[in-house]
C-alpha cells in the first residue's frame, strides 16, 4: 500500500523523538558518568577532611544548577522548542546568557563564603565561585540542544567536557599537585571548555540580557525555581529527620536502596531531558498527543522499574556484598519498597512532564509541594512505626500518593484546554500553550 504523506510525516516525527530519546539517554548516561569520576578522584586523591569540603561544594554547585535551569533553560526549553531555528537562536543567546548570570551570581556568593569560613572548605568554595559561570554556561548548552532538536550536539558537548576534564585531573594528579582546591579548578576547566565548543556549535554568542528573560518568563521561572528548591529541600531534611527518629542505620539503609535504583535515575533523566521539547511539539498538534506520550513515559519507566527490581531480588547475596560490602543485607530489606518509590517517581515525570508543555507552572509548583509533604510526611510516620523498613513504606505510601497529585493537576489543566477548543468552536484555533510569546496571565493557572 503506498504511503501517504501525512503517514510519511508521523512517521519521520516518531523516528525524530524516537532519536532524541536515545541522545538523551546516551548524554546523561555520559553526564553521570562524569560527575562519578570526579567524585571517585577526588576522594582518591585527597584527604577525608576535603572530600567533605569538595562534597559541599558540589552541593553547591547542584543549588546554583537547579537556579540556572529554572529561570534560563527551562522556560527556553517550554517556550521555544517548537519554534523556527532564528527564534530558537535569539532566545538560546539570551538563555545561556542568563545561565552565566547566575554563576557569576552564585559564584559571588560562593567567594564571600569561602572567604569567611576559611579552611578546607574555602579551598573548595573559592575556585568553584570562579567556575561556575563556565559549568553553568555547559549545562546551559545541553537544554539548549535539546531544544532545537539537536540531541547529538549535546551529547558531543559533554563528550568534549569529559574529555577536557580528564586531561585536566591527570595533568593535575600526575605533577603530583592534586588538592582539592586544583581539582575543583580542573572541573572548571572542563566546564569551560564545553561552554566555548557550545558557541561553535550552536553559533551562537550568549548575550546579558537578564531583565528582558525574566520579565519574558515571570509567570513561570520564579515557581519552577522554588520547585526545584522544594524538590532537593524536601529530601534532605527527611534524611535528617530519620536519622534523629530512627538512627543512621536507617539513613543507610535508604541511601542504599536509592544507589541501587541509581541506574534508573539515568534513564529517567535522560528520557525527560529530551521528552519535554516533544511534549512541547506535541501540543501545538493535539493535547490528545501529548496525553498519550505522559502515558507512555510513565508507564514505559515504571515498567524498566519492576524488571530492574526483579534483577536485584535475584542477586546472589556475593555479588550484592561485593557492591555494597556490609550495608548489602539493609539495602536488600528495602528493595520492594525502595522500588515503588522509584515506581511513583516515575509516575509522577508523566505529569511533570506533560505541566512543563502546558508551562503550568502554578500547578506544577502545587504537585510538587503536595507530593514533597506526603513523601516527607509518609517517611516520619514510617521511621516512628518501623524503623528502616517503616522509613521505606512510608516512603512508597507517601511517593506513589503523590503521584496522584500530579496526574490530577494535569487532568484539570487538559479539562481546561478542552473547555477552550469547545469554546472557540470547530473552525476555532486549538487552544494550546502560548509559545508565540511568554505574555501568559499567571492567575490563568
Amino acid at each position: 500500500m503506498k504511503a501517504t504523506p501525512a503517514g510519511v510525516v508521523a512517521r519521520l516525527r516518531g523516528s525524530a523523538a524516537a532519536g532524541s530519546t536515545l541522545w538523551g539517554l546516551f548524554d546523561q548516561a555520559l553526564s553521570s558518568f562524569t560527575n562519578f569520576v570526579l567524585s571517585i578522584a577526588v576522594a582518591r586523591q585527597v584527604t577525608p577532611d576535603e572530600f567533605g569540603a569538595y562534597s559541599i561544594a558540589f552541593a553547591t554547585y547542584l543549588i546554583a544548577l537547579t537556579v540556572s535551569r529554572a529561570v534560563a533553560t527551562d522556560p527556553l526549553t517550554i517556550r521555544y522548542s517548537a519554534r523556527d531555528v532564528d527564534a530558537w537562536r535569539s532566545a538560546t543567546s539570551r538563555a545561556t546568557g542568563t545561565a552565566i548570570a547566575v554563576g557569576f551570581a552564585s559564584g559571588l556568593v560562593s567567594l564571600v563564603a569561602g572567604i569567611a569560613i576559611g579552611g578546607d572548605i574555602g579551598a573548595a568554595l573559592v575556585p568553584l565561585a570562579v567556575g561556575l559561570p563556565v559549568l553553568l554556561l555547559q549545562d546551559a548548552w545541553r537544554y539548549a540542544f535539546f531544544a532545537g532538536r539537536r540531541g547529538r550536539d549535546a551529547f558531543v558537548n559533554d563528550l568534549v567536557w569529559t574529555l577536557a576534564l580528564g586531561v585536566a585531573l591527570i595533568g593535575v594528579i600526575v605533577s603530583g599537585a592534586a588538592t582539592v582546591t586544583t581539582l575543583v579548578i580542573a572541573w572548571a576547566i572542563g566546564g569551560a571548555v564545553g561552554g566555548i565548543v557550545g558557541v561553535a556549535q550552536a553559533r551562537v554568542v550568549p548575550r546579558l540580557a537578564v531583565p528582558a528573560w525574566l520579565g519574558e518568563h515571570r509567570d513561570i521561572a520564579p515557581r519552577m525555581a522554588v520547585e526545584g528548591v522544594i524538590l532537593s529541600g524536601a529530601q534532605q531534611i527527611l534524611l535528617v529527620a530519620i536519622s534523629v527518629i530512627a538512627g543512621l542505620a536507617s539513613v543507610a539503609a535508604v541511601r542504599a536502596g536509592q544507589v541501587l535504583m541509581n541506574a534508573l535515575h539515568i534513564a529517567t533523566y535522560g528520557i525527560y531531558l529530551a521528552i519535554v521539547p516533544e511534549a512541547v511539539r506535541l501540543l501545538t498538534r493535539s493535547a490528545a498527543a501529548l496525553r498519550r506520550l505522559c502515558l507512555a513515559v510513565a508507564a514505559g519507566l515504571s515498567a524498566i522499574t519492576a524488571a530492574w527490581t526483579v534483577v536485584l531480588l535475584l542477586l546472589p547475596e556475593p555479588v550484592g556484598r561485593a557492591l555494597l560490602g556490609e550495608t548489602w543485607p539493609l539495602a536488600r530489606a528495602v528493595i520492594v519498597p525502595m522500588a515503588l518509590v522509584t515506581i511513583g517517581g516515575a509516575i509522577q515525570i508523566g505529569g511533570v512532564v506533560g505541566l512543563r508543555a502546558f508551562a503550568a507552572a502554578g500547578r506544577s509548583l502545587r504537585a510538587r509541594i503536595a507530593s514533597s509533604a506526603l513523601m516527607f510526611v509518609g517517611g516520619i510516620a514510617g521511621a516512628i512505626v518501623g524503623g528502616a523498613i517503616g522509613t521505606a513504606w512510608g516512603m512508597a505510601i507517601g511517593v506513589l500518593a503523590g503521584s496522584l497529585v500530579w496526574w490530577y493537576e494535569l487532568w484539570v489543566e487538559m479539562r481546561i484546554a478542552g473547555e477552550h477548543r469547545a469554546a472557540e468552536g470547530p473552525n476555532g484555533p486549538e487552544r494550546r500553550i502560548d509559545i508565540e510569546s511568554a505574555d501568559v496571565d499567571p492567575g490563568v493557572r
